[in-house]
């Protein structure tokens, strides 16, 4: 069972391979972190809407606003192998995360 829904977003930089995921749950620290586990973590706490960034190895980007329920994700390219890796992370981490 999915926990997330996904689209692709349409954006100005051609190339971009850009996707909007809406999660069931809301994004704390503790979830951003274990994400992190495989990419930096940025966090920018003192916006008005305090948000992160993490990098991975491959050159996904995720980004969202902490405690919110969505999140963009650039990939890399068009290739369709980033977005599954990534997508098999974050469902192995929604379901820990749900099974609490």
């Amino acid at each position: 069972m999915l926990h997330y829904e996904s689209k692709k977003v349409e954006n100005c930089f051609s190339g971009a391979n850009v996707y909007e995921y809406r999660l069931d749950i809301r994004l704390d620290e503790e979830y951003i972190e274990s994400l992190g586990l495989t990419g930096e973590i940025h966090y920018y706490r003192k916006f008005p809407r305090p948000f992160f960034q993490v990098t991975f190895t491959d050159g996904t980007q995720v980004k969202g606003i902490i405690n919110a329920t969505i999140i963009k994700v650039v990939f890399p390219d068009m290739s369709i192998e980033p977005q599954q890796k990534f997508e098999k992370l974050l469902a192995a981490m929604l379901q820990k995360k749900l099974c609490r």
